[in-house]
């Protein structure tokens, strides 16, 4: 905006808040550089300068109550020249204030960015990319519609379907290599309620949050499992199994294009290992029945940061934040895939 670039021209600055600045800016370099994440540790340790990460607004805010006082003294003072003085007066000092004042929001525009920085290097996520393999066969955009139209899981909304925000994640377990996609889907729902005052059935519109896994290299089952029941799921998983095992039956329900077909999916052997990996996740996971994939779907964030401090004050707390960083909902969900998948 205009405003904020003549602000910056005309910034003033106190001596503290300047060395906030120095500190931001050295930040902002260090995120550029990094490889990895202790390579983000190391240039907080040691800082060599000081470390302070709030910002001082104090005569900024004693300035703009000198403005808003001289104002309140404009209703006693009777003569147009006083009246003039006072206004002029309480410009100076409002203008002062602005120019003066060093808005908050900035740390933490940059803290959050340094933060995504280190998970990203940490965990290897690439935010807004697709892995190789998908990324030379299609954009973004028809990544967000191919999904939402291969997997029954991604779309369940009567009103809409998208996947808001996704990080391509290379996984190794053991010898084995995979590309996988983390990823939030929201969608949205109308409900019909019946309002007893004015009689009439209204429409709502009810938005839901999940997020999720796309795992690449997997076999085309074309099966569909979940620990609670699914409903209008349509073709190729329209047929409900259930297996001899009643303790199975009560945990899992499984869907697929045939009893015959998911019989012959579900090898003991397999089902021991939904059972092991449901018993620690909850959601549905559902392997295609063409392509070599298999998408989870829990409402756990898989983004969420396990470790998030309330107040940022100094390098040295923002060192300990993101030492101690994690994705932990994401490593849970990784952690008891990899027997299933591998």
């Amino acid at each position: 905006m205009p405003l904020d670039h003549l602000r910056e021209a005309l910034h003033i600055r106190q001596k503290h808040n300047q060395q906030v600045a120095n500190n931001l800016e050295r930040l902002k370099r260090l995120m550029l550089n990094a490889e990895t994440r202790q390579d983000i540790l190391d240039g907080l340790h040691p800082w060599g300068a000081p470390s302070s990460l709030v910002f001082h607004n104090h005569i900024a805010i004693f300035l703009y109550l000198c403005a808003a006082m001289l104002l309140l003294s404009f209703f006693w003072v009777n003569s147009t020249s006083g009246h003039l003085l006072i206004l002029s007066m309480s410009g100076v000092f409002a203008a002062l204030g602005w120019l003066m004042y060093e808005p908050s929001g900035v740390i933490k525009q940059h803290l959050i960015a340094l933060e995504h920085k280190t998970l990203s290097l940490s965990y290897q996520l690439k935010r807004n990319q697709l892995p190789a393999p998908l990324n030379q066969q299609m954009s973004a955009t028809q990544f967000i519609r191919y999904m939402t139209t291969a997997f029954p899981i991604l779309n369940q909304g009567s009103y809409s379907n998208t996947i808001s925000e996704f990080a391509s994640l290379p996984l190794k377990w053991g010898e084995q290599s995979f590309s996988a996609v983390v990823f939030r889907y929201d969608y949205e729902d109308h409900v019909q309620t019946y309002n007893a005052q004015t009689k009439k059935y209204e429409t709502k519109i009810i938005a839901k949050h999940c997020w999720g896994i796309l795992c690449l290299n997997q076999v085309a089952r074309g099966i569909l499992v979940s620990n609670r029941s699914m409903s209008k799921l349509g073709s190729p998983y329209h047929v409900k199994w259930k297996p001899s095992d009643i303790a199975i039956n009560q945990k899992l329900n499984f869907y697929g294009a045939s009893e015959m077909h998911l019989a012959k999916q579900l090898s003991p052997s397999f089902t021991l290992k939904l059972m092991a990996f449901f018993s620690h996740c909850h959601g549905t996971i559902q392997f295609h029945h063409e392509l070599e994939m298999c998408c989870y779907l829990t409402e756990r964030n898989l983004f969420q940061v396990a470790n998030h401090e309330k107040t940022i004050e100094d390098i040295s707390m923002l060192r300990g934040h993101l030492r101690t960083l994690r994705l932990a909902n994401l490593e849970h969900v990784l952690q008891h895939l990899e027997p299933l998948l591998k």
